[in-house]
C-alpha cells in the first residue's frame, strides 16, 4: 500500500505535529511504504508586504495562502494520482481533502478548536472571512473517508456536534517517543543538565507548551506566586513559547520573575531531561485534544498535576493528580502533597506503568490496518 503522509509545511509545523508526522512515518508495518509530504513555504506576502496591522504578522498571511492555496494545488496536480491512500496528519489543513480522492483520505483530528467559531460563535466571535475559512477546513475534514482521532473525548466531541457519523471515526491514541524514557543519557543533554544541575537543591515545577489562553497559564502563575509562600525556593521552569505581554505584567505583579527560568523551545531530548528533574509537571489547561505532554512526563517518571477535565483523566488515568480548573487553592495543595511525596498521590510505578500503554507503534499499526480495510 503506497501511502502518502500529509505533514505540515516544514518552516511552520508545530513541534507536535512534526513529532506525530516523524513517528507514524517510521512505525508503519512492512506491508505499508508511505512517503512524506512537506512542502517548502513560500513567502510571497512576507517578501512584498509591509502591513501596519501588528494582529495579523505578515508570516501568518503567508501560512494561511500556503495552507489554503498552494496545498490544495499541490495535492490536486502532483499527489491525486500517485498513491493508494492519503493520511492528513493534522485536521488544520484538512481544506487539502477537497482536492484529494475521497473516498481513499483520511485526516487526524486533534481537538476542534480551528472550529469553535462555527461550534460556539458566542464563546469565539472571529470576522466573516475567518468563519469562511474555518468552514472550508471543516467540510475538507467531514468530505474524508476516514477522520482519526486521539482521545475518546475528542471523538464523543465530533459525534455530540454531529461532524463525522460514528462509523468513520477511528480512536488512534499517541505514542511516547523513545527519548522520554526514566534513565538519562547525559551525553546527550549536556547543555540542559548542566542548567538544571544549578538548581539541584531546589523543588522545580515545569509547564512545557503555547501560552495561548486555553492553557490557563494565569493559573500556572498565580499558583506559583501562592506555592511560594509555603515554599519560598520552588521554581518554576517554563519550556515553549515566550510569555506574552499580559503574562509578563502579570509576572511583574504577583513579583515572581525570580522565580521563574525559562529555557525557549527544546529538542526532545532535553526536553525528557527537564521531566526527569521536574518535581511537578503542571498542566493547567481548560480544554486540550489529548495532553501529550501528560504521557512524557510519566514515561519520564515525573508527577504530573493536570486540570480535572475530561480529556486529561483519560489521559493522565491512575498515574496523575488532579484540580479543579482555575481553581488555585485546589492547585496549591495538589502540588504541596505532590513536592511532599504524599501517599495519596500515586508511586513512580504507578507513573510509569501507565505510561507504558502509549505507543507510536500501536498508533501506526491502528492508522495502517484502517487504511488497509478502505481499501
Amino acid at each position: 500500500m503506497k501511502l502518502a503522509i500529509l505533514s505540515d509545511y516544514a518552516e511552520e509545523g508545530w513541534a507536535s505535529m512534526d513529532l506525530c508526522s516523524s513517528e507514524l512515518f517510521s512505525r508503519f508495518p512492512s506491508h505499508v511504504n508511505p512517503t512524506m509530504i512537506q512542502p517548502r513555504m513560500k513567502l510571497r506576502l512576507t517578501s512584498l508586504l509591509r502591513l501596519q496591522n501588528k494582529e495579523i504578522p505578515i508570516h501568518i498571511l503567508d501560512r494561511l495562502v500556503n495552507r489554503q492555496w498552494d496545498y490544495p494545488r499541490l495535492a490536486r496536480k502532483e499527489l491525486a494520482g500517485k498513491y493508494d491512500a492519503f493520511h492528513v496528519v493534522d485536521h488544520s489543513y484538512a481544506s487539502i481533502v477537497h482536492n484529494l480522492p475521497h473516498n481513499r483520505t483520511g485526516v487526524y483530528c486533534h481537538d476542534l478548536d480551528a472550529f469553535r467559531c462555527l461550534l460556539e460563535p458566542e464563546k469565539e466571535r472571529r470576522p466573516f472571512w475567518f468563519r469562511a475559512m474555518s468552514g472550508r477546513i471543516l467540510n475538507g475534514m467531514q468530505k474524508a473517508a476516514l477522520v482519526f482521532h486521539n482521545s475518546q473525548a475528542t471523538g464523543q466531541a465530533i459525534l455530540r456536534h454531529r461532524l463525522v457519523a460514528k462509523d468513520r471515526l477511528v480512536y488512534a491514541p499517541l505514542g511516547i517517543a523513545d527519548e522520554f524514557r526514566p534513565d538519562s543519557d547525559q551525553l546527550l543533554a549536556t547543555s540542559i543538565q548542566s542548567q538544571i544541575n544549578s538548581f539541584s537543591d531546589r523543588p522545580i515545577i515545569l509547564h512545557v507548551g503555547s501560552n495561548i489562553a486555553r492553557k490557563r497559564v494565569d493559573v500556572l502563575l498565580t499558583a506559583l506566586a501562592k506555592l511560594k509562600v509555603t515554599t519560598p525556593e520552588v521554581l518554576l521552569m517554563k519550556v515553549g513559547e515566550s510569555w506574552t505581554p499580559d503574562q509578563e505584567t502579570l509576572i511583574d505583579k504577583l513579583g515572581i520573575s525570580d522565580s521563574i527560568f525559562y529555557l525557549g523551545k527544546l529538542e526532545r531530548i532535553d526536553l525528557a531531561a527537564c521531566y526527569r528533574r521536574a518535581s511537578a509537571v503542571l498542566i493547567t489547561s481548560e480544554a486540550e485534544g489529548f495532553g501529550l505532554p501528560v504521557i512524557e512526563a510519566m514515561a519520564c517518571g515525573a508527577p504530573v498535576v493536570a486540570s480535572d477535565i475530561p480529556v486529561l483523566r483519560e489521559t493522565g488515568g491512575s498515574g496523575g493528580v488532579f484540580a479543579p480548573v482555575g481553581d488555585i487553592e485546589a492547585w496549591v495543595d495538589c502540588i504541596e502533597r505532590v513536592l511532599r511525596c504524599d501517599n495519596s498521590t500515586p508511586s513512580r510505578e504507578a507513573r510509569l506503568a501507565w505510561a507504558s500503554q502509549f505507543s507510536w507503534k500501536n498508533h501506526a499499526e491502528i492508522i495502517a490496518k484502517a487504511y488497509q480495510q478502505l481499501l
